[in-house]
């Protein structure tokens, strides 16, 4: 069995990666601790479309099927900023 992530499951990490670096990547510290969420890295993740990861395209949105490495693993790690969303 092949646990490889294909071409487009890359390009989608790299890209889920860079995001996190560049627009998540702020007071992640000081948020955690002081139990504080921010609403507006959530909606940044909205627009950038991480909520709809598992949504099937017919509804709008990128579409990663439950068979796929991402939904299998249950968790889309955003590495570079410590960043994690259950799926």
């Amino acid at each position: 069995m092949d646990f490889a992530w294909s071409d487009q499951q890359q390009e989608l990490l790299d890209a889920v990666a860079r995001f996190a670096s560049q627009q998540l990547n702020y007071n992640m510290i000081e948020n955690d601790r002081d139990g504080v969420f921010n609403h507006g890295a959530w909606k940044k993740c909205g627009a950038f479309g991480i909520q709809g990861l598992l949504v099937p395209t017919a509804k709008g949105e990128k579409e990663m099927s439950p068979g796929s490495s991402f939904a299998s693993k249950g968790l889309l790690a955003f590495r570079p900023s410590g960043y994690e969303i259950a799926a």
